[in-house]
C-alpha cells in the first residue's frame, strides 16, 4: 500500500475515533472550552501557536511526510494529555465533618456488672459540635453543570469553615474555592481564597482564615484559574 494511502487511512481512523469520543463525551469536552473573554485571551494564543507550529513550522523542519505525521501526533497527544484527558477522570474526596468524631462500633463482648452501684458522678462537659450558619445548593455557571451543596459552619472555638457536601462538578484544571461578598457572584473579586478544590466529587472542608468576618460573604464560588471561568456557585441562606 502506498505511503500516501497509509497516511490517509491513519488520519481517517484517528479522526473517526475522535468524533465518536466527542459525541459520547460531549458534556465533558465542553467543560474544557473557556466561557469568558479573559479565558480566551489566555487560551487563544496557545491554540494559534499550536496551529502555526503544525502547519507552518513543522513542514519546513521535517521534510519526510511520515516523520512529520508522527511528530504532529506526538505534539497533539501531549497537548491533549494535559488539557483534555484530565476531564475524563473524576477525583472523589470525602472528609469527615470538622468538629465531629467517627462512630466506633459497639463491642459485642459483654461487660461484667459491678457488685455495687458506684456513687453518682458529674458527667464531663461535652463540647458543642459545629453549627451550620448558612447553606445553599451548588449551581453550575459558565456553561458547566454542578450538583450538591455548600454550607458555612462555625466550631465552638470560633473557627469557621466551608463544607462542600455531596458535590459533583466538572474535573476542570486549577479550580479554587472562594468566599465572595455578593449573592450569585461569578468572579473572585473581593473574595477570600480558601485553597484549591480537593476533589470534583465528594464532601470536603475548607477552613476560613482567622479574622475573616464570614457574615460579609454571601456566596461560595468554584473558580477555574486556568481559564478564568466560574465553575459553580452556592449563594448562602440562613441554615
Amino acid at each position: 500500500m502506498p505511503a500516501v494511502a497509509i497516511r490517509r487511512s491513519v488520519v481517517a481512523v484517528v479522526g473517526t475515533a475522535a468524533l465518536v469520543v466527542a459525541i459520547i463525551e460531549r458534556d465533558r469536552l465542553l467543560d474544557t472550552v473557556p466561557r469568558t473573554a479573559s479565558g480566551w485571551l489566555r487560551v487563544g494564543p496557545l491554540l494559534a501557536g499550536l496551529v502555526v507550529a503544525l502547519l507552518v513550522v513543522l513542514p519546513r523542519l521535517v521534510r519526510d511526510p511520515n516523520l512529520r505525521l508522527i511528530v504532529a501526533a506526538v505534539v497533539l497527544g501531549v497537548t491533549a494529555w494535559f488539557t483534555i484527558v484530565p476531564v475524563f477522570f473524576d477525583k472523589r474526596v470525602d472528609e469527615q465533618l470538622l468538629g465531629t468524631t467517627a462512630r466506633t462500633p459497639a463491642s459485642t463482648v459483654p461487660t461484667p456488672q459491678p457488685a455495687a452501684a458506684p456513687a453518682p458522678t458529674t458527667p464531663p462537659p461535652t463540647q458543642a459540635g459545629p453549627v451550620r450558619l448558612t447553606t445553599g445548593p451548588l449551581r453550575g455557571r459558565g456553561g458547566h453543570s454542578a450538583r450538591g451543596a455548600a454550607s458555612l459552619y462555625r466550631l465552638a472555638d470560633g473557627t469557621a469553615f466551608v463544607r462542600l457536601e455531596d458535590i459533583d462538578t466538572p474535573h476542570a484544571p486549577a479550580v479554587y474555592v472562594y468566599l465572595v461578598p455578593h449573592p450569585d457572584q461569578t468572579s473572585p473579586g473581593g473574595g477570600v481564597d480558601l485553597g484549591s478544590l480537593k476533589g470534583n466529587q465528594g464532601s470536603q472542608n475548607y477552613v476560613v482564615p482567622t479574622g475573616v468576618d464570614v457574615a460579609q460573604y454571601k456566596t461560595v464560588l468554584l473558580w477555574c484559574r486556568r481559564f478564568s471561568t466560574p465553575i459553580a456557585i452556592a449563594t448562602q441562606a440562613p441554615g
